[in-house]
Formats: structure tokens, sequence, C-alpha cells
């Protein structure tokens, strides 16, 4: 008779069961490796993987499998070779050292850690943001509410004002003007191919990498379909493209996109 559940391949050593709910490991023989007592399982890569048990979590190297000497209730992949690791609900950056084991870049007191640029991670700390390097180095402090990662060289960064600045990788506003908030900008205001959907006067535009307007301030709506952008004045959406320099006026009721640079419409 079967004595587990469920059984899973963990890596290429290990057996990961499941009985009544609970989790353990076992070695490929059929030999205990960890006891069915946790709640849950996470292969983090080829290196780690984690153990849950009640309100923490138990990290072991999948080559030695051994513990890692390091407490916390939950852990993720952040980078390659780094890991944000959580204790309650704050959170630090951990990484991979040359015997695979984790060592501490910034303390676990931070309320979220999010990735900006190469080696620079956008910090959350009672309400403020700041730009740290990998290792912990305070490189900015940030005056908005919100900020993107960097995409094509720029990030997105909303003011409590309700207004919109571009910043480069460094975290240093790029362009003068400010361009007005509207709901979606982290995705819609993005650079793609040079250009980015913003907001002036209460009407939408584009601008491209030096802050020039490529299409001024006109619709009341403007999104970008993965090569093609709609807009919107009146009742219906028209399509326009950049690189064909093409118009398809007011023939659709609706517009999404999909994958692959495929619209979605309702004519």
């Amino acid at each position: 008779p079967y004595e587990y559940e469920e059984v899973t391949l963990l890596d290429n050593a290990s057996i990961l069961v499941a009985k009544n709910g609970l989790y353990g490991v076992l070695n490929r023989d059929g030999s205990n490796q960890h006891e069915l007592k946790y709640t849950d399982c996470l292969e983090v890569n080829k290196d780690f993987y984690a153990l849950y048990l009640e309100d923490t979590i138990e990290i072991f190297n999948s080559n030695s499998r051994t513990k890692i000497d390091v407490q916390c209730t939950d852990m993720e992949v952040f980078e390659k070779g780094f890991y944000k690791l959580w204790h309650g609900s704050n959170v630090g950056l951990f990484k991979d050292s040359s015997d695979i084991k984790l060592v501490m870049c910034i303390p676990t007191v931070y309320d979220d850690l999010t990735f900006y640029s190469k080696g620079v991670c956008l910090a959350e700390y009672k309400n403020s943001l700041k730009l740290l390097d990998f290792n912990g180095a305070l490189l900015r402090d940030l005056i908005y509410t919100d900020v993107t990662p960097v995409k094509e060289g720029f990030a997105i960064a909303n003011t409590k004002e309700g207004k919109v600045n571009y910043l480069d990788a460094t975290g240093q506003k790029i362009f003068d003007s400010d361009f007005e908030y509207f709901n979606g900008v982290s995705h819609q205001g993005c650079f793609n191919n040079g250009f980015a959907i913003v907001k002036k006067d209460g009407v939408f535009g584009l601008i491209d990498t030096t802050g020039a307007f490529k299409v001024k301030p006109q619709y009341e709506q403007l999104i970008y379909l993965g090569g093609l952008y709609g807009y919107k004045n009146g009742e219906n959406w028209s399509i326009f493209s950049i690189i064909s320099d093409t118009v398809n006026s007011s023939v659709y009721e609706s517009l999404d996109a999909l994958e692959m640079g495929i619209v979605l419409f309702k004519q």
C-alpha cells in the first residue's frame, strides 16, 4: 500500500512527500531526510530549499543537506545570487557565499525591498523610499510616494501632489516638466521602444526619451497595445502606429492588448 498521499521530485537527490497536510523529505533510497512535520516546502533554486514549520522556515543547502544558520519566516529569489528574507513583516537581502551559505547584505528592518536597476534596490521604510545598493549602502533618499523599476533607462515616480516624474538609474529626475498622474501610469507610462504615454492638462500624448512630445497631448484616453497605440476621443477607439505612421480611425468600441503584439477589439 502507498504510505504517502503525494510524492514529487524535489531535486536530483531528494523526494518530497506529503501526508495528512504535512510534508517531509526522503533520500532517493527511501530513507528519511526530514521527518513528516512541515506545513509546506519551497524549492528556491538548485542551491536551496525551504521547509515551513509553523511561523518560521528552515533553509537547507540542496547539495550538503545542511541547515543554513539564519532565522526567517519566508524567502524568495530577488536577483541571481540574492534572496529576500522576511522576519515577521520586515524584510532584508541576503546573498550566496562561496560555500553556498547565505550572508546578510541588508538587515531585515525594511517594510519592502524591490528591484530598481542593476545592483540597486528600492527600500521602503516607514512610508519613505530610499535607493540602496545590494550591499545596503544608501545611494539616495527619495521624495516620492511610489517608484517603478527602471525600464529602457527610465523609472516612473509619483509625487504626493499627484504629479509624475521620470528618473534615471541613479534616482535623479530627468525631465524638467512634471506630468499628471493617471490610473495605470506604472504600466502605461513606461517607455516602450523609446516612447512613453503622459498626461498633461487633462489629456494624453506621447513623449520621446528627451522629454519632447512626439504626439502632443490631445486624447481623452491613450493606451499602449504592444507596438500600436489606441486612443479615444468621444465614443469610439482608434489605432495608430508610430513606426508605420498609420491611423485607423474611430471604428472600435473597445481595445485590449494580447500577447505577441495581437490586439483584441470589439467593433
